[in-house]
């Protein structure tokens, strides 16, 4: 039945290149002719920071230039006090924030709408297409095996670019191969203005290292299947402490002083007790004075003899 979904997908593409009419530029951009961007990431944390050196190359490369970016819930409170973005829009997720949103920026007529949720390529040229309209040139990256059809949705297709770099360094070459820049290693800047209370957080974090080198790493991710595995945030550890051994002195003393600190809290370690609340122990005290032998009252609560023997001593039985 692959035949049939084949049929249907180019049938749609098809329908798609009828109504939306996208003509395809030739690259590069003439930026001069740039005043307003919409860019599209609408995706999670990591995402929107791996962005912003692209935020400081258009900032710097097009004066006066106007950045709006369309975030999620997720990732948009993290670029509320950046100023190079001149307008923040906040995708939730609901048919009335789709309608929201296009009654919003369609009243802004962009020059350009940088699609950057790359993994969701169709979704995404239908969102730069119902927010930027006919007029805006639509720029996504390459689906090689789907190019001729991607053509309905973007006017520029931006082929992929070496997946041995970093994420931030593609999105700058991205950048620069739209408007015919000249891409170096030094164009590519991190940067996240930070409230002042978390700016000062980060400060006393950093202050706990005296100064010294500090590698921060983010195993977390916003989805299951997107976080790194067990054995690779070990393989991750083992490298770093063979590498820095001081890292390895590092990790057993906070790890120390956290279960000194959560003893004290009330915390306790190892597995939980199966026989650990007072009613339990009430019962086989009970029924051991009845006669029961230990193999009974074990198998009545659910436990090991040797476990029931342990907490049994503990209670002073």
């Amino acid at each position: 039945m692959k035949w049939i979904e084949n049929l249907f997908r180019k049938f749609g593409f098809f329908l798609f290149r009828i109504v939306l009419r996208n003509k395809q530029v030739t690259l590069p951009i003439d930026p001069s002719k740039i005043k307003k961007i919409l860019i599209l990431r609408y995706d999670v944390l990591g995402d929107m920071i791996v962005t912003s050196p692209l935020f400081t190359l258009i900032n710097e490369k097009i004066p006066n230039v106007e950045i709006h970016v369309v975030g999620s819930k997720r990732n948009v409170d993290l670029i509320k006090n950046d100023k190079r973005i001149s307008k923040i829009y906040c995708y939730e997720g609901t048919l009335r924030s789709i309608i929201q949103l296009r009654k919003e920026a369609r009243k802004h007529h962009y020059d350009c709408v940088f699609a950057l949720v790359f993994h969701k390529s169709t979704q995404v040229g239908g969102w730069a297409n119902w927010l930027g309209g006919r007029e805006s040139i639509k720029i996504g990256r390459t689906n090689q095996a789907r190019a001729h059809f991607y053509e309905a949705f973007f006017n520029v297709q931006i082929p992929s670019i070496n997946s041995k770099l970093s994420m931030s360094e593609i999105l700058v070459q991205f950048g620069c191969i739209c408007f015919g820049w000249e891409f170096r290693s030094d164009m590519v800047k991190l940067s996240i203005p930070l409230e002042s209370k978390n700016e000062q957080f980060a400060n006393d974090y950093y202050s706990q290292f005296a100064n010294s080198k500090t590698i921060l790493i983010n195993i977390s991710a916003g989805k299951t299947n997107r976080e790194m595995s067990e054995n690779t945030i070990n393989e991750l550890i083992f490298l770093l402490t063979k590498q820095y051994p001081y890292v390895s002195k590092l990790i057993r003393e906070r790890t120390a002083l956290k279960r000194v600190a959560s003893r004290a809290n009330g915390t306790r370690f190892g597995r939980p007790r199966k026989v650990d609340d007072a009613d339990h122990i009430a019962t086989a005290k009970r029924m051991k004075a009845d006669g029961h032998t230990g193999k009974d009252i074990a198998k009545y609560l659910g436990v090991s003899r040797a476990t029931l023997y342990r907490y049994l001593t503990d209670a002073g039985t």
